[in-house]
């Protein structure tokens, strides 16, 4: 699971390890994130689930704003591990969300009507 980090830079993402026994914490956006739990190196993920506010067919996303995702996983952009899934209703999907280079594509978005696969870069 996400969870928000302190760091030298501002604020990061880093990746933790949940179970139904997780004690929980609430971040500063009032998110439960796993609390003492051992974090997992996004090079040893297979699959991410990512939240959004807006998606379109080329596999651009629209978060929140703060980038977190887009810092988090710059190092791997152009692997395909982890498969990068948004999870999406339909009606969040838009003609097209406006891309900055830093901004990382998704592979795959999974939304109440089925699967849909982002073409390759």
């Amino acid at each position: 699971m996400p969870v928000i980090r302190q760091s030298p830079t501002g604020p990061s993402l880093i990746f933790a390890q949940w179970t139904a026994a997780t004690e929980m914490k609430k971040n500063r956006y009032g998110i439960p994130e796993p609390y003492r739990s051992p974090e997992i190196l996004l090079f040893n993920i297979d699959l991410l689930l990512l939240p959004l506010v807006g998606w379109d067919e080329s596999g651009s996303r629209l978060g929140m704003g703060a980038g977190f995702y887009d810092r988090a996983l710059a190092p791997l952009n152009q692997s395909e591990v982890p498969i990068r899934t948004g999870v999406a209703y339909q009606l969040q999907k838009v003609p097209e969300v406006p891309a900055e280079p830093w901004d990382i594509r998704l592979h795959m978005l999974l939304s109440e009507t089925g699967w849909f696969t982002c073409p390759s870069r």
